[in-house]
């Protein structure tokens, strides 16, 4: 008695919707999981690499040159880990890819313009290294302690920039392998199952 039960529920338009949508082979599985997995990697360091820049202190002098105040390697990082989180989590579920999706596209767009802000201030901060301690600063101290702080920011700006290129390069091949999911056409499995079924109903 429990077969028949069983056949009758896939038959049920819940039963078909359930196989539709917690499908075990949605394509782009493995690209969509390493992509995911990388975002992550590229958001924890883009945190940590924008916490170094706000740790460290920068002369009012060039001030200018940078964006640290407004957390853009925070925030953005946050962002990136949340992305492929759900890269990783859309396995068999299509509303997970669906979302995926969504958060790829925006995080490629915000990566995009950390790349932009970090290599801009990077280049900003190297142009203005003082060329002498003497025009700058009042002691060869104060000399050595803004060169080691200077070449601070330009190093993890660098860092930074290219860690959002890798993040924007990931999210944007993430988003690409979400369509191979979602498209219909590119996903015939569910529904030959519906039309099978259909034709067992028929016969």
């Amino acid at each position: 008695m429990a077969q028949p039960q069983a056949k009758n529920q896939q038959n049920s338009p819940s039963g078909q919707n359930q196989q539709q949508y917690h499908s075990p082979s949605l394509k782009g599985l493995t690209a969509r999981v390493i992509t995911g997995g990388a975002i992550i990697v590229m958001g924890v360091f883009e945190i940590l690499w924008a916490i170094v820049l706000l740790a460290v202190p920068l002369d009012i002098y060039y001030a200018y040159c940078t964006a640290d105040y407004i957390g853009w390697g925070i925030w953005g990082g946050v962002f990136a880990i949340v992305t492929g989180s759900f890269g990783i989590a859309s396995r068999r579920q299509r509303s997970m890819v669906i979302v995926y999706m969504i958060l790829a596209i925006i995080a490629s767009v915000i990566a995009g313009g950390g790349l932009i802000s970090s290599a801009v201030a990077a280049d900003c901060v190297y142009r203005r290294l003082p060329k002498n301690d003497i025009y700058y600063t009042s002691s060869y101290f104060e000399y050595v302690n803004l060169m080691h702080q200077l070449n601070t920011h330009v190093a993890f700006y660098i860092l930074l920039a290219a860690t959002f290129a890798i993040q924007s390069l990931a999210a944007i091949i993430g988003a690409s392998f979400t369509c191979v999911a979602v498209c219909p056409e590119s996903n015939n499995q569910p529904q030959q199952v519906m039309a099978k079924e259909a034709g067992k109903k028929l016969n």
